[in-house]
């Protein structure tokens, strides 16, 4: 075996902060992580059943045992890491537009395409249950930094585009027009271009 131990596990992080939102997830690398953890396991067992010496584990053998044992728990707080900066990543995206687009749903694995199902349905539920969007009521939209985005945000119409409905109330997008609008109300618009949102933020 290798002496350079997890080293395949310490693949997995670096391509984390590459991408913009998530890579791929490694369906080809986990697999020989998991085979990594099962021949540590097993060298444990074989040096724990052959350094027997009056029932009691000889010094000897400790050293190496350690580095065993060691080693699969580096990779196990690796894959935490990696599992759990994912599902953030995921949930933000989802406090942030709502909907993950359908390119990025392909990056993600079986389970976590369920688990954001899950996760959807468990706000849609409760928003239900408090009579209220739980994403307004829980103080805003979060953006992918963990930042709370703005209520209401000013937008910049270019050209004509009807219109939107406001908290009840029709809003005209006529050409050239600016508005104050709930953000809620043209945050498709706004990421599709269809009009500019500006910086200003109250």
């Amino acid at each position: 075996m290798s002496m350079n131990f997890t080293s395949t596990a310490s693949n997995l992080l670096p391509t984390l902060k590459r991408c913009t939102w998530l890579p791929q997830y490694h369906t080809s690398l986990l697999p020989q992580i998991y085979a990594e953890v099962q021949r540590h396991r097993e060298t444990c067992n074989q040096i724990y059943t052959s350094g027997q010496v009056d029932n009691t584990l000889s010094d000897s053998c400790k050293p190496i045992l350690q580095l065993h044992l060691q080693s699969i728990l580096r990779i196990k707080r690796i894959l935490l890491s990696y599992m759990n900066y994912r599902i953030n990543r995921i949930t933000d995206l989802v406090y942030e537009s709502s909907v993950i687009p359908e390119n990025f749903r392909s990056l993600l694995s079986g389970e976590e395409r369920t688990f954001n199902e899950c996760y959807n349905d468990l706000i849609s539920e409760y928003s239900d249950s408090i009579g209220v969007s739980f994403l307004e009521y829980s103080g805003g939209i979060r953006g992918g930094d963990g930042s709370t985005l703005p209520h209401f945000v000013e937008i910049q119409v270019e050209q004509e585009r009807g219109g939107v409905v406001d908290n009840g109330v029709e809003v005209g997008l006529e050409g050239g027009s600016r508005h104050w609008v709930r953000r809620e109300a043209v945050e498709g618009m706004v990421r599709r271009g269809e009009v500019e949102q500006r910086d200003v933020e109250v």
